[in-house]
């Protein structure tokens, strides 16, 4: 009896556990549905389905491209970015540019049109769609990266390690270029991002990086969704 009183005990903790559970997340969704509509509601659900269609189909491709690229890579005991290294990971970000750029650019105009535009566009349901849809556009952008990284012969190692130190050196230029101007809002949520990391560039990052900013614009914006800034 005293096992079956215990066994009994532990079964109303988990059920009164579920409940609880269960009242916390509808209380959570109940709030969001408040917040963003209907409409909102609908258009998250949607988008995540095809989100998540996107993503298991873009790891089906990376799969592939991982059985493909069997290069090694062992960083170097100093440190630094070389400019053959560079000049493979731009050709990385050309391919993605050529790919998607045009994507990028049509993404972030209509959204400043929303941001700045007539406020009865900007319900839950509008602000989901653009969220769900960057999602799908991020998915799609590391399917292209990865399959340029077989053509270069560049292991995902690699690609990491390279693209931290890019990643600085544009930082870095970036703040030098702005400063002392007038910045617009966008400049300057730029700059706030930018600062910490350009701190920590070499001045061989930087002086390999600047020449090649332009090549590069789609990179920070995509890696930190900056697209979905002010203009």
């Amino acid at each position: 009896m005293w096992l079956f009183g215990c066994l009994g005990l532990v079964l109303v903790l988990a059920v009164g556990a579920l409940v609880g559970t269960w009242i916390v997340v509808n209380r959570v969704k109940s709030a969001v549905e408040q917040e963003i509509g209907a409409d909102g509601v609908a258009a998250f659900r949607e988008g995540a389905g095809a989100v998540r269609d996107a993503q298991r189909q873009a790891e089906r491709s990376r799969q592939t491209a991982r059985e493909r690229n069997r290069h090694e890579f062992t960083p170097p005991a100093d440190g630094a970015l070389t400019a053959a290294q560079l000049d493979r990971f731009l050709r990385i970000q050309d391919r993605i540019m050529a790919e998607m750029g045009d994507d990028f650019e049509a993404f972030e105009q209509r959204w400043r049109e929303v941001i700045y535009g007539d406020e009865a566009n900007r319900d839950g349901g509008t602000f989901a769609r653009f969220i769900m849809e960057r999602g799908r556009m991020e998915v799609r952008r590391q399917g292209i990266r990865e399959e340029a990284q077989v053509t270069v012969e560049m292991s995902d190692r690699e690609y990491s390690w390279i693209q931290e130190r890019v990643v600085r050196g544009y930082a870095a230029a970036y703040v030098q270029q702005t400063e002392g101007r007038e910045l617009t809002e966008r400049e300057q949520a730029l700059a706030v991002v930018f600062t910490p990391i350009g701190m920590q560039a070499t001045d061989n990052e930087i002086a390999l990086v600047e020449p090649h900013m332009d090549r590069l614009r789609l990179m920070p914006r995509q890696l930190f969704m900056l697209d979905m800034l002010g203009q």
